[in-house]
């Protein structure tokens, strides 16, 4: 999990990142503390260009990782 303190997050953000199916593509952790050091996540083109709800979704993502620290470019 990436999220150690979910509180700090909206209600609606929080629902979605401690979501069971909520994941994202790779994650490399640092091998001394198993803290994440790299998380990445690929938006598919084709999958997401015609789904509003998957949109919705990846910007939700992308917002939280932002706010985690994650998220450093688009």
């Amino acid at each position: 999990m990436l999220i150690k303190d979910p509180v700090k997050l909206p209600e609606d953000e929080r629902r979605f990142a401690m979501n069971i199916l909520t994941h994202t593509d790779f994650v490399i952790l640092n091998k001394l503390d198993k803290m994440p050091v790299l998380v990445v996540e690929v938006d598919g083109y084709a999958y997401h260009a015609n789904n509003s709800v998957q949109l919705k979704r990846d910007k939700m993502k992308d917002e939280i990782l932002r706010n985690m620290g994650f998220l450093t470019s688009e």
